[in-house]
């Protein structure tokens, strides 16, 4: 496993945590970790790795909104050899996924500047909406920017409700974040869950 000590890293781990599979009580039949995106799904270049935070400011905790139980998880987070552009998936389940999804959508809604320190770096980011319309029963989707330290990073974001999951997919890069790429990992993303 590689280890980033860039400040591209840090800034990623900003906005989810990354690399981390659990089950959780009352999982499904069918664990999420092989309804992830696998590296063999990845283009040429890309490698696994792991990773974790938790957000920051108005994002921590995102996917786990109060008053929802999260009953399972997995992650999975896949970087490009030369550190950009990266991609974090999550995919989880819960008690009540429609009330869940309005949740998380609410917070992130609610977030246009979030703020706070990550590894002692002072981290602050501009979060709006855009339009983007996967093939899932319910979405929302944003762009990012976010500052760490002395790095500034652009981000992707989908998270879509399809079943009873909510599957949410980060591409960061810099200075953009390929469109057509991004799109293409949502597809793939999507179409493994079955839960």
């Amino acid at each position: 496993m590689r280890r980033h000590l860039c400040p591209t890293g840090v800034a990623l781990a900003v906005i989810l945590g990354v690399g981390i599979t659990a089950n959780l009580a009352g999982a499904a039949a069918k664990p999420l970790s092989a309804q992830v995106l696998s590296l063999s799904q990845m283009p040429s270049g890309w490698l696994a790795e792991s990773n974790s935070n938790t957000g920051v400011g108005c994002l921590h905790d995102l996917l786990e909104p109060s008053g929802v139980t999260q009953t399972q998880v997995a992650e999975v987070y896949f970087v490009h050899s030369g550190d950009v552009p990266f991609l974090d998936e999550k995919v989880a389940t819960y008690s009540n996924v429609k009330t869940a999804f309005k949740k998380i959508s609410g917070v992130i809604a609610a977030c246009p500047d979030p703020t706070g320190t990550y590894k002692g770096y002072p981290s602050t980011g501009t979060v709006t909406s855009f339009s983007f319309h996967p093939k899932a029963t319910q979405s929302v989707a944003y762009q990012m920017v976010f500052k760490t330290g002395h790095v500034t990073v652009y981000y992707d974001y989908v998270i879509a409700r399809k079943k009873n999951a909510i599957v949410a997919v980060l591409e960061g890069s810099y200075p953009a974040v390929s469109t057509s790429q991004f799109t293409s990992f949502v597809t793939k993303a999507l179409a493994k869950v079955t839960s």
